[in-house]
């Protein structure tokens, strides 16, 4: 389990949800941020029970529709109690008994980050700690009085897939450390198509362009398996990398190495076909997130190589049947990482594709 990025360590919360996948979602998002989860549950009668048996709750997330029960009775018992709680629903606010309009709400489709802001409980993005070994590449190839300063001026954030961190017509403000996950890196063409020219993971960071004074960004930096970052502010970044030679070295390094892995990319898309080209991206995914399971669907796949979703379907379907790889929803497993880099054809080359440490002194 990933360390949690927020702070409701100790926090114990009721979830109250009757759709499955949306119960699962707050569940994995509250224990990210350090929450023990009451349930889920999903009817009114298991949900006052536990109310009855759980002892302390801090905290409740309430549907207000359950399987076309009213979950006020709930409400009532949790504001007998004293337990502050959050109505996320797809009812509007005038359809809410006015002794729980002072009660926050969420409308469904519920944005993760728009719920934990306001959750009574939580308070804030986590700052990192400084003292910390740092679990990005590219802070810990700084020197630590540069590391520090950015890491004084950093939050922890939680990245969702398909997050668009910049693109055009985007100001760029904030520059993401990627700890866990995956970001890619989109360029476009003249009429609107999209293609990922290179990924960055753990070993690097998002848009550092803007800190040498690039305004916005003609290409797309988006979030394609979920994790943790680091956000610092542009200028702050801007700031160490100017009064710190051997920052800026290592930024330098970053940026030449994701200037080799765009041009093998070219490459590959040149010269290599798409089966290829397929197995070539799940070993880039797999060196940057080193776990075998891969958050990854079909229709990502297809737009991060600029086709449609029937061919990645295809594709993926014949690295399957050789048996070096296990496609489920939403996720691809890897079953013979050798395997895979013989299918990739020579399309995958270690020396540009596989992260490398960042020197200070210089790429690797």
């Amino acid at each position: 389990m990933q360390p949690p990025c927020g702070s409701m360590r100790g926090k114990r919360l009721l979830v109250v949800e009757d759709e499955f996948h949306i119960a699962t979602e707050y569940e994995r998002l509250l224990e990210e941020q350090g929450a023990e989860v009451l349930g889920p549950v999903g009817d009114l009668g298991s949900a006052l029970r536990l109310i009855e048996s759980a002892g302390r709750i801090d905290a409740a997330v309430l549907d207000i529709n359950i399987y076309g029960n009213m979950v006020f009775p709930i409400a009532h018992e949790l504001r007998r109690r004293g337990v502050p709680m959050l109505f996320a629903t797809g009812y509007e606010a005038v359809e809410i008994p006015s002794e729980f309009s002072d009660v926050p709400l969420c409308q469904k489709p519920v944005d993760r980050r728009e719920l934990l802001r306001k959750l009574p409980v939580w308070n804030g993005p986590e700052r990192p700690d400084p003292s910390a070994r740092p679990a990005n590449g590219l802070l810990a190839a700084m020197p630590a009085a540069a590391r520090e300063r950015l890491l004084a001026a950093a939050e922890t954030v939680e990245l969702s897939a398909g997050q668009v961190l910049s693109g055009p017509g985007m100001p760029v403000t904030r520059i993401h450390f990627v700890l866990d996950g995956i970001c890619s890196l989109d360029a476009r063409d003249g009429r609107g198509g999209r293609a990922t020219a290179a990924l960055v993971g753990p070993e690097g960071a998002t848009d550092l362009a803007a800190a040498a004074g690039a305004v916005g960004s003609a290409q797309t930096s988006m979030a394609r398996i979920g994790g943790r970052a680091l956000r610092v502010p542009v200028a702050a970044v801007a700031e160490v990398l100017e009064a710190d030679g051997g920052a800026r070295a290592a930024a330098f390094a970053h940026c030449h190495a994701l200037y080799l892995q765009a041009s093998a990319t070219g490459v590959a898309a040149a010269r290599h076909t798409l089966e290829c080209r397929v197995a070539r991206l799940l070993l880039m995914c797999l060196d940057r997130i080193g776990r075998t399971d891969l958050a990854l669907t079909h229709a990502s796949l297809a737009e991060m190589l600029g086709t449609r979703r029937p061919r990645v379907t295809e594709a993926v379907h014949l690295l399957e049947s050789t048996g070096v790889i296990k496609a489920t929803r939403a996720n691809i497993r890897v079953l013979d990482r050798t395997g895979l880099e013989e299918a990739s054809c020579g399309s995958y080359v270690a020396a540009t594709d596989h992260p490398r440490p960042v020197s200070s002194a210089g790429p690797a």
